[in-house]
Formats: C-alpha cells, structure tokens, sequence
C-alpha cells in the first residue's frame, strides 16, 4: 500500500470553465457528438487487467505517479476482480455515495475524505471498504474509435460507469441546467458537470497541454456562498518570495467542509476590498474548492489592515511587482528568506517524485541542520537521520531509496525542479527537445530560445537569466545527480522547400488566418517563429503597411545592422508558399 504507480499516458487534470459562454467558446473547436458526465467529488484511480486479471489499482496522484491502493480497491462491493479481456486499464473515480455516508456522518467530516482516508489506510478495513464505490469514466487498451465504444465495452465487461448520456452542442445547456437542478437528489456529490469529445480521432487531433487535455472540459458550479466575519489578514510567503494575504474568518460551513481561511489572491485585490477587522464579508468556494473572499457586506469603523513593509518570514523589505494579474508584494532577498526556501525544498521533492518528504520531515531536517538547499538531499545519510523526530531507521532508508531513484533525472524534468520562472513542463519540455544537453541550453542566448515555436522575447530573456543565476545551483546539483539528453524533437527533411528558414507574421492577412500560415509553413520544412531575432529569415506583412507594428520596425532596425531578414507583404508570401509547392488559398473574394 502507498508504493509508488507510474501512469503512461498521464492521468492529467482538466481545464475548467465557470460560465456558458466560455463553455460555447471551447466546443467550436472540434467536429461531433459529446458526451456529458457528472464530475463526481471524489477520488480519481486507475485499475488494471492483465490476462483477465485485476492485479493493479493506484490513485492519480501528481497525475504522472500515483499510490498503490489494491488492496482496498478489491474489496470494493460489484468491482469485478476478473473479466473477459487480456490487458486493459480503466480509469474513474472512487466515492462514497451520499446513503452509505449517512451511517457513519458523525464519525467523518465528508465524504471524499473518508474516501481517501479509506483508500490509503495501510491496514485495509474490509468493513469500512464497503461503503465505497467505484464508477469508470474511460477506458485504455482496447483499438476503438469513440466514447460511445468504450461505455458499450464497459457495459459487456460488468464495469460500472459514471451515469452518462450524448449531446450535441444544441444539447449543452439542457445537459448543464438539467443535471444542476437534479444535484441534491443525486446519491454522490458533485462538483460539476464533464464533458468529452466523442470521436477518438478528434481528441487526438486536439491532443494535450502538460496539465490538460484539450479534447475534455469541466463545467464547475459556483460554489456554496457564506457570510462570516473577519478576524485577521495573514501574509503567506511562497517559494518565489511572493507573498500573498489570506483572510482568517470566523469558522463557518460550505460545501460540507469547515473553513477559517479564505484567498485575497494578491495586494490588488487586498487593497480593493479594504477589509477592516471584524467586517461582514461573504465567502465562496470556487469551483466547490477554494475558499475566497467575494466581498465586503458590512465595514466596521476600524482602521483597515495595512499591507506589511517587510517579509513576514525573513524580514526583508517587501517591494511591488506588478503582472498581468495585478500587483503582488514580493520579498526583496527570496534567496535567504527560509520561508521561501521551505517551498524551493518542497518544490524541488515533489518535481522529483520524491515520496515522503512532505512539509514535516523537510521541516525537521531544516530544524536538524541536514537541509537547506536541494543539493543537501543527495547528501543524506540513515544514520543523520534515523532518532530524528517523526524519522526512525525504517523511515530514513526509505527517504534514502526516493533519493536514489532521482539520481538520474531526463532534462526537462531537472529544469523544472531548479523553479525557473517561465520554466514549466511544457517549456522545459520543448527547450529539452530543442536543445538536447544542458551543456548546450546553458551557453543559448535569448535569440537561440526565441527561434523555438512559442517561446517569446521575456520569456526567452527569463529563462536564460535564471539559468545563469541558478549556475552554482546546479553545479552542485550536477556533483550527485545525471541529467539524461533529451530526444531531439524532429526536424524537418533538409530537402524540404523552406527547411533552415523561420517566418514570423504580423498584422492580419486576408486569405488565411495566421495559424493556417505557420501551419504551410511548417509542412514545408520551415518553423514559425515566435518573435523578431537576427536568426529570423522572413518577416510578412499583413494588412496595411503604413501601420508599421512594432515587429515591423525591430526588424528594420536589425536589417540596418546587417540583419539578412526579407520583409514581405501577403502577396510575396503567398507567391513563396507557392514556388515551394505549397497550395495557396483564393482570395477572399473568389466565388
């Protein structure tokens, strides 16, 4: 129980929306039928067959390595431990339904936590296991064409599956109002509503961010909504050195849970309610989830609460940045502040999938003198840490099998680990791909970066000149760990007609969206840039050219410095598209 399950592909979380037409504006981009799920509030697991055999079950986990839960999983009532099939895995949600709970609602504050209560106890309670419940929402293995084939073969198999039903997109709203006024007649919680291309060929055609797919949505429902009174703003350093408010209120009850803390998001959100102690103030939890502050319905005549000067963990002062988001308070030295060092340490073990090391035991080897930068895991030893506090012998050579298993990384996973801003999966993935070795990435200059699809002027700018500040970071990283090349991404054919050059475009052109440009471009051996650099090689003009755009005149500037940069308008693209042996699209006034 708890061992460690890597998922392939991914058990990836789903992009949300709150409104209907942020709903509508995400099914106009596939082709079909959908089909329509309840988001159960509960535990999401993945089972496997092997031979007809149920011999795995493992939580979802970080989405890419989950927990064994077997054990339990098997003494679910109605799950078939055997089916008719060879090798198949099935993934849903484990719950408990709303009846089952009611027997036991004095000894447990809802449901999904005793579902995960349950799940992972070490020491399975085949009574208590009883009372949860497993229900399929996909379905891995078999060469199928569409959603409707895989709730068909969960049906034949004897596996129960999340209630379901097919819309069109005419059917969306009906399908959300409908199943948003049968909500607390349901037998299981829900959060929200999900839905799913049906056809498999459009999902792969739509394909997945790092963190979701595109092919599936969720619909939440706004939250339960509570007054309660302000008691005090606390200030919450992250491993960035942001720090963020957050509102304590007086105890009160939403969506079945208990809270006392509620989210300000940033300084200008705290500024824009200014709160005063013992305020009326409403609270919500967004999404059925995160608890935030709404508004003010009622201010005292206490002086409001001020934002701190200083770093609340270190003392540093505390400076202003401001982001698309709006401002944030920031401390000025995050790289001594052991606040935000608790988060780089926490970070750096989650990225790494580093089991046990949660916020206690990095806490108590901090406490030790065994840990202050993530370098220092890798010099852990059983005998430091065995005696500690929460640590015995048994604990500290687990800790110290976790570590091994990181000493050997792929690069864009070490990328990530290091808390680069701009660096996330999907960038560190891409800047792996195109780089190969970390060698090579640590001496690329911004330009270099730039010529990669999607990576712009700032973010090609932070990247390098956080590698750069991080370098003695990770040379004392590179004395304990491996960092694995990455497989170069393909590149295109080097007979192929545009291939060694790069197109950038600016202003709109008539006869094809810029998209469907760069998307020419690309079959024809070219890459579409994402900004203006002395390595781009064409730069199109579309609409008028006396609005020059600020593309426009960069380039200008570096073709004046020598720069072999061509600037065409549409018509010269469209008469290069076509010399390559692409298929040009009639202008827009042609029958």
């Amino acid at each position: 129980v708890g061992a460690p399950v890597p998922h392939a592909p991914p058990m990836l979380s789903l992009d949300k929306v709150y409104d209907l037409s942020d709903l509508m504006a995400w099914v106009t981009k596939f082709e079909g039928d959908m089909v329509v799920m309840p988001k159960h509030d509960g535990v999401a697991c993945s089972l496997h067959w092997v031979n007809g055999k149920l011999v795995l079950a493992a939580t979802r986990g970080s989405g890419r390595l989950g927990e064994d839960v077997t054990r339990t999983v098997l003494q679910i009532p109605g799950l078939p431990h055997h089916l008719d099939t060879g090798e198949l895995e099935v993934r849903g949600e484990v719950f408990v339904r709303r009846s089952a709970f009611a027997t036991v609602r004095e000894e447990f504050a809802n449901a999904r936590n005793l579902a995960a209560g349950l799940l992972k106890h070490k020491e399975p309670d085949p009574e208590r296991s009883r009372l949860l419940t497993f229900a399929a929402y996909d379905l891995l293995g078999p060469d199928l064409t569409c959603e409707r084939e895989k709730f068909a073969m969960l049906g034949r198999l004897g596996v129960h599956s999340v209630d379901h039903h097919f819309i069109t997109r005419d059917g969306i709203e009906d399908a959300i109002l409908g199943l948003s006024a049968r909500r607390e007649r349901l037998d299981y919680e829900i959060d929200g509503i999900v839905l799913r291309v049906d056809r498999l060929d459009e999902q792969a055609r739509m394909g997945s961010t790092e963190h979701h797919p595109r092919f599936a949505m969720a619909f939440k429902f706004q939250g339960e909504t509570g007054q309660t009174h302000l008691q005090d703003v606390v200030w919450s350093v992250s491993r960035s050195g942001t720090i963020t408010p957050v509102a304590i209120v007086a105890p009160v009850t939403l969506s079945g849970a208990t809270l006392s803390r509620a989210s300000l998001a940033n300084l200008s959100r705290f500024r824009e309610l200014d709160l005063r102690p013992d305020d009326l103030v409403e609270v919500t939890r967004r999404g059925g989830v995160i608890p935030y502050v709404e508004r003010v319905l009622l201010h005292t005549d206490a002086a409001p609460f001020e934002p701190p000067s200083h770093c609340p963990a270190c003392g540093a002062p505390a400076i202003v940045r401001v982001k698309r988001e709006g401002e944030f308070l920031q401390c000025s030295q995050p790289e001594t502040c052991i606040q935000a060092r608790m988060g780089e340490l926490e970070h750096f073990a989650k990225v790494l999938d580093m089991l046990g090391f949660g916020p206690k035991v990095i806490a108590t080897l901090v406490d030790a003198g065994l840990l202050s930068a993530p370098e220092d895991y890798f010099r852990l030893r059983a005998t430091d840490m065995a005696g500690l506090p929460r640590l015995g012998e048994k604990s500290a050579h687990n800790l110290l099998a976790q570590i091994d298993r990181a000493r050997r990384l792929p690069l864009d996973r070490f990328l990530v680990a290091l808390g680069i801003e701009h660096l996330g999966p999907k960038t560190a993935r891409v800047v792996a791909e195109h780089f190969g070795t970390l060698e090579r990435l640590r001496r690329a200059s911004p330009e270099e970066l730039m010529e990669i699809k999607g990576i712009k002027e700032a973010i090609a700018q932070g990247v390098v000149e956080g590698l750069a500040h991080q370098s003695d970071r990770i040379d004392a990283l590179l004395a304990h760990v491996e960092v694995e090349p990455a497989q170069p991404a393909p590149r295109p054919r080097e007979d192929a007609p545009l291939a060694g050059q790069s197109f950038l475009f600016t202003g709109p052109l008539a006869r094809a969206s810029r998209k469907q440009a760069q998307t020419l471009v690309e079959r024809l051996g070219g890459t579409a840039a994402s900004g203006v650099s002395k390595h781009l090689t064409h730069l199109v003009v579309g609409g008028p050219r006396e609005k020059a755009s600020s593309k426009l005149r960069k380039a200008e500037k570096l073709r004046e410095a020598g720069a072999a940069i061509e600037i065409l308008d549409e018509d010269g693209f469209w008469a290069l598209i076509q010399d390559a042996g692409g298929t040009v699209p009639p202008p827009p006034d042609s029958p």
